[in-house]
């Protein structure tokens, strides 16, 4: 059975893989799976891949780029067929096939879309995720010094996040954000409130936040306490901290290894052992993303980590989209994700 988000609702934790680097010559059948695509026999510890990037002049980069044009890299004798839409569709397939999403990422640190109509913008983002064939889009906004007295950041991505929604219905489209963890803090810093605004004004129309806790300075979110319980050069914005006052679920991102990020790095093991004790200490129920997917080829990383959020989130009560699927989606819906992660889950135990 081919699974959809239509079909499978929102995932259950999300576990997230971003795709940039495409090692190699971006030539041949493995392309696809530079791109996240699960080889068979192999396990499989994310259930979202995020394609980057997409820029605000509506073009794509980096990993993005072959999933615009696939046939360009991908020889139709791999079997995904021979036009760019065909094979877009054939791919999609074949993850859905595996339980895991592909939704594209939008802008990142060196695409400032501020100066740009959000309302157009984020409107061309969703067109281009219909066209493209894809489950959804996450908003990677990293231009915090337009969190200012006017709140011109902030109203930007609560706009854009409105027009996503309006063309990209909630059970049938992903719609996540990336802040780095900072934009969460309550010392004032924002004075309009930086992303605490955001998840006020849209966080309901967002089905979670790939939060970056990397690259904010040496030793910052690298011990269970600062991480997860309290940080006091950043007020507020550790994962319990952040939990309670978002709409939704609060994803712990971390590069793979130290040359994924400036600093931030923790290895996957006490990842996996700190969000066990995060489940036990304040019912921590989120999920795991990491940067990036080519760092991780053998899938160490991944599967410790998904190994972990497995442990500590059996007990957890998982969100629902705000609307729900057609009566025919619901009777095959939700659970046939979670079987299909469990059993990958136990398989390679």
């Amino acid at each position: 059975m081919v699974l959809s988000v239509a079909n499978f609702g929102l995932l259950k934790p999300p576990i997230a893989a971003y795709v940039d680097d495409i090692p190699g010559d971006w030539s041949g059948c493995d392309v696809a799976y530079e791109l996240g695509l699960p080889k068979d026999g192999n396990s499989i510890s994310y259930n979202t891949i995020i394609l980057s990037f997409w820029e605000h002049t509506n073009k794509p980069s980096d990993a993005l780029t072959i999933w615009a044009k696939p046939s360009q890299y991908i020889p139709s004798s791999c079997g995904y067929g021979s036009s760019d839409a065909e094979m877009q569709k054939n791919l999609l397939n074949a993850f859905h096939s595996k339980g895991v999403n592909v939704i594209v990422s939008a802008f990142q640190c060196c695409d400032d879309p501020t100066g740009s109509d959000p309302v157009e913008t984020c409107t061309a983002l969703a067109d281009w995720v219909i066209d493209n064939n894809l489950d959804g889009a996450d908003i990677d906004y990293e231009n915090d010094n337009y969190f200012n007295s006017e709140g011109t950041g902030e109203n930007w991505l609560i706009k854009c996040t409105q027009a996503l929604r309006s063309k990209l219905p909630a059970g049938k489209y992903i719609i996540t954000h990336a802040p780095q963890a900072p934009y969460f803090v309550t010392d004032g810093t924002y004075p309009k409130g930086g992303y605490l605004l955001v998840d006020k004004e849209v966080g309901k129309l967002i089905d979670w936040y790939n939060v970056q806790f990397y690259n904010q300075g040496s030793g910052q979110y690298a011990t269970y306490e600062n991480l997860f319980i309290k940080n006091n050069d950043f007020p507020g914005t550790t994962v319990s901290e952040i939990k309670p006052r978002t709409s939704y679920s609060v994803i712990v991102g971390k590069p793979v290894t130290t040359k994924d990020a400036g600093n931030g790095w923790v290895s996957a093991s006490d990842l996996a052992q700190w969000m066990e004790q995060a489940h036990q200490q304040f019912g921590f129920c989120g999920g795991a993303m990491w940067w990036e997917f080519s760092s991780d080829k053998g899938g160490k990383f991944g599967d410790t980590v998904r190994k972990g959020l497995q442990t500590a989130c059996k007990t957890c009560k998982f969100y629902e989209p705000e609307e729900e699927s057609s009566q025919d989606s619901e009777e095959d819906s939700g659970d046939l994700f979670g079987e299909l992660f469990l059993d990958n889950y136990d398989g390679d135990e």
